[in-house]
């Protein structure tokens, strides 16, 4: 046993009321009044959460047990009072948080979003606000427009992480598409900021992009800039983090994202794919795994799954002009035959021309695993989408030539 070691015991919470005391058309308001105690001073956290359990944001933090609080007029939500003491210990209603629900106000859908549109400057209902608009737009050119409004609040700063992540997950949801992208990426460099649970929605929405994406025109093209602004997520997760070169992995079902930071030596390897190389400088390596079946826009045929190579530092990379002065990557073979064996090639996205090519792209070996996996090893001075290429078709064609001479 540990001498003097105590244990704090959490707050008591006897309950939570609640109270409507402003409906309008876009946001309603309720009065909180929190009922705890503890031998020590209390702060309160505030959460709304949706009913479905996706996502929940702090609507505020502070030493109060009484609060108001706007949440949108068109859904019902959860509100959720985390109690914590001087100690820091906490407690939450868990089961027994109230539900805020929808009262028919008899308002038009447009009357909702005109008064949405006209609240989205309060930060206090910024959120309530947005939902509702959206749920009430009724039209693509009201959706849009909405939307860009949303864009432009991002780049001026005006919302915060967790909310732009929030809101960003509502319009994915509810099918914008036109822009939808290069929200992602405003959203993507400000996730500092965000909480853990913001993290995983925000790599979630970009999930659900992705498998829309991934089938539609200029799908590759897509992906490739989806993988460069994961690229991007990386080096906001891991800004400010020890550069020990350990790796954070994060799954979902269209792909997954491995970083790692160091001054030294990049070394990420996953179970299919692998970055191995030297820095100069303070450094963050990505590796991405597309689960994905994406279409292109040649003939060409892959062997492998589509993966993204990335390192970022402060210094702009130089591309090696020499292949012993390029970095090696691993990449696993999932369709291996012993045709295929003899007849691979690395392979990159060419962004400008929409084809994969082999341009600085060189084979250097093959290697199997203990599982009888065969992994590609290929040396590259650029980083993008890589694969593996069949060329079984081609050689089968040289050998033929080869055989007519004989």
């Amino acid at each position: 046993t540990l001498e003097g070691l105590q244990f704090a015991a959490p707050p008591q919470l006897h309950g939570i009321d609640v109270v409507l005391v402003n409906a309008s058309a876009a946001v309603n308001w309720f009065d909180v009044t929190v009922n705890a105690s503890d031998i020590s001073p209390l702060t309160y956290d505030y959460w709304i959460a949706d009913t479905d359990g996706i996502w929940s944001y702090v609507f505020d933090s502070n030493t109060s047990e009484s609060i108001r609080i706007a949440v949108p007029s068109t859904r019902d939500v959860a509100l959720e009072v985390v109690v914590t003491n001087a100690h820091l210990s906490s407690t939450t209603c868990n089961d027994s948080c109230p539900l805020l629900e929808v009262e028919s106000s008899g308002f038009s859908s447009q009357v909702i979003l005109q008064e949405a549109s006209q609240l989205l400057d309060d930060s206090e209902q910024v959120v309530a606000a947005f939902i509702s608009g959206i749920d009430s737009a009724s039209s693509v050119n009201d959706m849009q427009d909405l939307f860009e409004v949303f864009v432009e609040m991002i780049q001026n700063n005006v919302t915060t992480a967790s909310h732009s992540i929030l809101i960003l997950h509502e319009f994915q949801q509810a099918g914008v598409s036109s822009g939808l992208l290069n929200a992602i990426e405003l959203v993507g460099e400000r996730l500092s900021d965000a909480t853990e649970h913001m993290l995983e929605l925000y790599l979630g929405t970009v999930d659900d992009y992705g498998s829309s994406a991934s089938s539609g025109a200029n799908a590759l093209n897509n992906i490739a800039d989806l993988d460069a602004y994961l690229s991007s997520v990386c080096v906001t997760l891991e800004a400010g983090s020890l550069p020990n070169s350990e790796v954070s992995t994060f799954e979902e079902d269209t792909y997954s994202l491995s970083c790692s930071s160091t001054e030294t030596v990049v070394n990420i390897r996953t179970d299919r794919a692998s970055l191995t190389t030297s820095v100069e400088r303070l450094s963050t390596a990505t590796v991405s795994h597309w689960n994905t079946t994406i279409n292109s826009t040649d003939d060409t045929s892959l062997l492998s799954s589509v993966y993204g190579f990335h390192i970022d530092s402060d210094e702009e990379v130089e591309e090696a002009e020499d292949v012993a002065d390029a970095t090696p990557v691993a990449i696993a073979v999932t369709e291996y035959t012993e045709s295929a064996r003899k007849a691979v090639s690395c392979k990159y996205f060419d962004e400008t021309n929409s084809v994969w090519s082999d341009r600085g792209v060189v084979l250097t070996g093959l290697s199997l695993d203990d599982s009888g996996v065969l992994h590609v090893i290929c040396s590259s001075s650029h980083f993008t989408l890589f694969g593996v290429g069949d060329d079984s078709e081609a050689a089968k064609v040289l050998e033929t030539k080869f055989s007519s001479f004989a």
